[in-house]
């Protein structure tokens, strides 16, 4: 796995959670890409490739229908923003600043290092579009690069001078954004609520500024405030956030077309954009909100660590065989169905075998993380039972505990929401861990590790009197309390989709297969048929299990051979069950499981 990338700069590196910031404000997390509408836009990096030079790339259709105007366009140019060691430079940016204020310059060529000139027109002669300008300019390398820039007008292009320099590097060893950049530079083309732009961005989606749907507000008023009741547990129908009557909870359309007639128009948007309702999490606010403050976990005993990563890593494989047990009882792929119900059915299934999958993954990495951890893993035994209790939300709100249980998705799937609830459940039994790994021990309680120039582990590191954790464990924990939040949130839109009203269930009522059942004979897809009794999946689950622990046991995660055994394994009691449940039986994959693990022997 490759490590986790460790941001420099100081807001990054905070050890701890700032209150009212979201986490895309870390620059470690940040999303960019090169349209409008995420929490920057890389183009503007790129922009000031050249030093003293500002560039923006222009599409012919943006400003001017004359093609000739495409391309990359000088906009500024700083002389004082060149290397102070290079005045020949300094004196062509102080004659070019004076050229552009008369006519309009271009950048015409590009030649890096000692690789060949590339001129930037097409075979009709035509100037590049912005787009491959900027791929080209994007992939040049830290050296120095020659470039050459033109005035255009109808009769062609006229050379006006060709500078050399090294291309810019954006971050300093500290991590430092350049600062030849000015405050909000990186965001300044992200569309604002007061601008047309922001009303008609053909992106048709905004991560973080414009929410095109939104949940209602609730509570709506203080009085509703006061009211006993669980915000997360109500008004879950998505409105249309930028609906011209704001007094009125207009439900999202399926297109952005059907929405359209009831959205804000651009003179309503540059008047009104004060009436947009602030989204926090979200969610539409209606009255005053003020952040919580940030609840830091307690670090766990460093003498329980193991044996609490054994407990979760029993959860999770509980957890998998609850979600998947569920996702048989789902209605998918079924003609019966109307194309609506159909779709709902075939998303809460899909999106179950992803969340199952996803727990298969936490099982493999708590096991990565005990071998990681542990001073001498050859040998090691690894957690691979099924836990007695996984967590839930007691009627009072509070974390707590139950058994497993196979039930019915729709049955069951508040149960899934409160076993991923971020209030505190897995998500928080993590949580002590990774403030354990994040505060590191003290450095007489590390035993030292063997010297061994074999062990591909990372070497503890030392840091103000504690011994630090590898950034790559304290990765892995993270990674799993992230997945749980998306979990929570796939479990909620799951569950509304199963509570609306329609004439034909989603869900499929199965009976239990037994070790006393008489087989059943299924056919494949593929014409095949085969016998299926219960000790059949017993005998499956028993090698998938022995291929796990044949790879974990010795640390190699990534296993070939055992892990295509498991892999094998797994997807011919996935194929098995699924059949089963087209005639109406359903495995008890606890059950299963169970009994596997009793009996490990064949």
């Amino acid at each position: 796995m490759n490590p986790r990338i460790i941001p420099l700069n100081l807001p990054a590196g905070l050890e701890q959670e700032v209150a009212g910031n979201p986490v895309t404000t870390r620059l470690e997390s940040t999303v960019a890409n090169c349209y409008p509408g995420l929490e920057m836009d890389i183009r503007n990096l790129d922009r000031r490739f050249f030093p003293g030079l500002l560039f923006d790339f222009v599409h012919f259709e943006d400003n001017d229908p004359d093609v000739r105007s495409r391309g990359a366009k000088l906009v500024a140019v700083d002389p004082s923003d060149a290397a102070e060691s290079n005045p020949d430079l300094t004196r062509q940016l102080s004659q070019l600043a004076a050229i552009i204020t008369r006519t309009p310059v271009y950048l015409e060529a590009i030649t890096c290092g000692s690789g060949e000139r590339i001129e930037l027109y097409d075979s009709s002669r035509l100037p590049y579009n912005w787009d491959v300008v900027w791929r080209l300019v994007r992939s040049l390398d830290a050296t120095p690069v020659r470039i050459e820039v033109a005035s255009r007008d109808g009769s062609g292009s006229q050379p006006v001078m060709s500078l050399i320099a090294p291309r810019r590097v954006y971050w300093n060893a500290q991590g430092e954004l350049s600062e030849s950049f000015e405050p909000g530079e990186l965001g300044q083309s992200l569309c604002s609520p007061w601008q047309h732009d922001f009303r008609d961005c053909g992106c048709t989606y905004w991560a973080s500024n414009h929410p095109d749907i939104v949940l209602p507000a609730h509570p709506a008023t203080i009085g509703e405030a006061r009211q006993p009741g669980d915000e997360a547990g109500r008004a879950e129908d998505p409105l249309i956030w930028m609906r011209w009557d704001q007094s009125k909870n207009e439900a999202a359309r399926p297109t952005a077309t059907a929405s359209r007639p009831f959205e804000m128009d651009h003179y309503e948007m540059n008047q009104r954009w004060r009436d947009l309702a602030m989204v926090i999490e979200g969610r539409e606010r209606r009255i005053p909100w003020s952040v919580g403050l940030v609840e830091e976990a307690a670090p766990l005993d460093p003498a329980r660590l193991e044996s609490e990563l054994r407990r979760l890593a029993g959860v999770e494989h509980a957890l998998a065989l609850e979600y998947l047990y569920a996702r048989y009882t789902v209605r998918f792929e079924d003609p019966t169905l109307d194309p609506v119900s159909q779709g709902h059915a075939d998303f809460i299934a899909h999106e179950l075998l992803l969340i199952a999958i996803s727990e298969m993954q936490h099982l493999r990495w708590v096991n990565q993380l005990l071998w990681e951890l542990n001073a001498e893993p050859a040998g090691l035994d690894p957690p691979l039972a099924v836990a007695a209790e996984v967590p839930t939300l007691g009627s009072d709100g509070k974390p707590g505990f139950r058994p497993p249980r196979m039930l019915p998705i729709d049955e069951a799937v508040q149960g899934f929401i409160d076993a991923e609830a971020p209030s505190g459940t897995i998500d928080g039994q993590y949580s002590r861990i990774l403030a354990l790994l994040r505060q590191g021990l003290p450095a007489q309680l590390v035993t030292p590790r063997p010297d061994n120039p074999a062990d591909p582990r990372p070497a503890p590191m030392e840091h103000r009197g504690r011994r630090e954790y590898p950034p790559s464990v304290i990765g892995l924990v993270e990674r799993i309390i992230a997945d749980g939040v998306t979990h929570y949130s796939r479990f909620r839109e799951m569950k509304a989709l199963l509570d609306r009203p329609r004439p034909v269930s989603l869900v499929r009522r199965l009976e239990n297969i037994t070790p006393k059942s008489p087989a059943v004979t299924v056919q494949s897809p593929a014409g095949t048929t085969r016998r299926v009794t219960f000790a059949l999946f017993v005998r499956l689950y028993r090698t998938l299990l022995s291929a796990l622990r044949d790879a974990y046991s010795s640390g190699r995660v990534e296993d070939r051979s055992s892990i295509i055994r498991a892999r094998e394994a797994m997807t011919e009691l996935d194929d098995l069950a699924g059949l089963l449940a087209l005639r109406g039986i359903a495995i008890p994959l606890l059950d299963v499981a169970h009994r596997a693990l009793r009996d490990p022997k064949p």
